[in-house]
């Protein structure tokens, strides 16, 4: 699926958008619980595909550009999805790295279980590993260097936020 960018819409329009755990994929190991480290409110973990939700949204809200969503549960058992977006640099990268460890990890309860890549290593790639979801943050000309969504060509775009 791909969606333009839209400002100002609510969290809940942006869930209905994505179009995933609507069935629509087919089955997908997701529907089973996230091997992050979290939990709901009410004590249940989060799914694979709520944390993909969430961090979609949060990433939205911090300006990260060019979103991909690919499935690649069924070419590979290092993780279900991987959340794929440009930032302007690395210290763009590292801000939002500092505000998912305090914010959104605060708001879900979710932690990642390894981070790597970091603005002194100059790589222009950022990895934060939640187990079932891997978001990887780029710079432009490091994800173009990398073509890690030509590495995984065979697998489902989920979505697409241009």
């Amino acid at each position: 699926m791909v969606r333009r960018r839209s400002r100002g819409l609510g969290s809940g329009h942006r869930r209905l958008d994505l179009g995933i755990g609507s069935g629509e994929f087919g089955s997908v190991v997701s529907d089973q619980p996230s091997q992050a480290k979290s939990s709901r409110a009410g004590g249940a973990p989060l799914t694979s595909l709520e944390l993909v939700h969430a961090l979609v949204d949060w990433l939205e809200e911090k300006q990260v550009a060019d979103i991909v969503v690919l499935d690649i549960g069924a070419d590979s058992s290092i993780a279900d999805y991987f959340l794929i977006g440009t930032v302007v640099n690395d210290r763009h990268a590292r801000a939002i790295e500092e505000d998912i460890l305090a914010d959104f990890q605060k708001q879900t309860r979710v932690r990642p279980q390894g981070i790597e890549g970091r603005p002194a290593d100059g790589s222009g790639w950022h990895l934060m590993d939640y187990g079932d979801v891997v978001l990887h943050m780029f710079t432009k000309d490091s994800r173009e260097h990398y073509a890690l969504e030509e590495r995984w060509k065979d697998s489902r775009v989920v979505l697409k936020l241009l």
